[in-house]
């Protein structure tokens, strides 16, 4: 849903000046025509009509783009002041800054894999976005982007509810493989401070992860394995 808002946006945002160029013309054609051209005066009213439309479509889906938008915000703020002091989020914006340097730039090579643990048991990965079919545009997209990768076989139903509602107030896009679905992935980019947000919401509100249980490790890894069950064969690894 959030793709086809935007894609929206974009086509009235750029239509729009073309639609209100229409408008004028378009009126000025017609008042001409009740003068001299009687016979193509409908023709006219009906294109007129439609430019208008497409102004007015533009103008109204402009405005309750940014309600939402605001709405969106408004939503979000009291739960980035809740975690934007806390340890946990102070911790991942250190990490996701050490990640964005470090693989972040135009000429590295190197890949990553980034553990997040609750007690012994790994929960999330982050890894690249480009190791995800669903977040990329095209098959030669690998441009970077911190992917958050949560594996379906470790959630239960209420798990999964409370991720989903997390994602939904956040207005985040929240993605699955094809059939049979063993995963969720969002991407967040090289959003460091949105990102460490959000991954403290999702450690806190939908794992319930206490700060004394929590920690993590970054490493390098030239050779992921594409493979949907990445975080099972990394535990049974170690």
């Amino acid at each position: 849903m959030k793709e086809i808002n935007k894609s929206l946006y974009y086509f009235y945002y750029k239509s729009g000046n073309i639609a209100f160029l229409l408008c004028v013309v378009s009126l000025l054609l017609y008042l001409s025509s009740l003068i001299f051209f009687a016979v193509i005066s409908n023709i006219l009213l009906v294109f007129f009509s439609f430019s208008l439309g497409i102004f007015l479509g533009w103008i109204y889906y402009k405005k309750t783009y940014s309600v939402i938008t605001s709405s969106q915000s408004k939503k979000s703020k009291p739960y980035y002041n809740k975690y934007k002091n806390g340890e946990t989020m102070r911790g991942l914006i250190n990490s996701l800054r050490s990640i964005i340097f470090v693989y972040g730039g135009r000429s590295s090579t190197k890949s990553f894999i980034f553990n997040i643990f609750n007690n012994k048991k790994l929960i999330i990965q982050l890894l690249h976005r480009a190791h995800f079919p669903e977040l990329c545009e095209s098959v030669t997209d690998i441009s970077f982007g911190i992917a958050i990768y949560i594996p379906v076989d470790y959630l239960n139903n209420a798990t999964r509810n409370l991720l989903e509602k997390v994602m939904l107030e956040e207005g985040q896009d929240l993605k699955q493989d094809e059939l049979p679905n063993t995963y969720y992935v969002v991407d967040i980019g090289g959003r460091l401070m949105y990102g460490s947000y959000l991954l403290s919401r999702i450690i806190k509100e939908v794992f319930g992860v206490e700060d004394n249980a929590l920690f993590y490790e970054l490493h390098d890894d030239l050779n992921l394995p594409y493979d949907k069950q990445l975080l099972t064969k990394y535990q049974k690894l170690n």
